[in-house]
């Protein structure tokens, strides 16, 4: 099991106890965000509501969601202090292939979200592992 959490906005390095080092950069989404057996665990530690919402793994906190290595083609809205889980078999890459957790590690996750506010602003989140 692989956790991510941010608690600041802005660049933000954490030590996971057993995991190895996990860190963060271009993060200004408030987020705890796990890689599960069943799919990325995503909580909104904010009170804002994230809005149009995208997730992409394993791309490095760099990559362009126009072309991601595997990436959730679901769209959501996650609510202040709220958590869903985005399952992999809705991650796929740009050829269709479907993200195997049995088969491939989760090594970054980028969470890309607009905030509502009337210019659309767009906020992240990047970890990796």
């Amino acid at each position: 099991m692989i956790i991510f959490v941010i608690g600041i906005i802005g660049v933000t390095a954490e030590t996971i106890s057993g995991q190895g080092a996990s860190t963060a950069s271009n993060s200004d989404l408030r987020a705890t965000v796990e890689a599960t057996n069943d799919g990325i665990s995503i909580t909104n530690n904010e009170s804002d509501q994230w809005q149009s919402c995208e997730v992409g793994v394993n791309g490095g906190c760099g990559f362009s969601f126009d072309n991601p290595p595997y990436q959730s083609h679901i769209s959501f809205d996650l609510a202040g202090g709220a958590s869903t889980t985005i399952a992999y078999s809705t991650l796929t890459s740009a050829d269709g292939t479907r993200f195997d957790i049995t088969t491939h590690a989760v090594n970054s996750i980028v969470i890309m979200c607009s905030m509502g506010t009337s210019d659309q602003t767009e906020r992240s989140f990047c970890g990796t592992q």
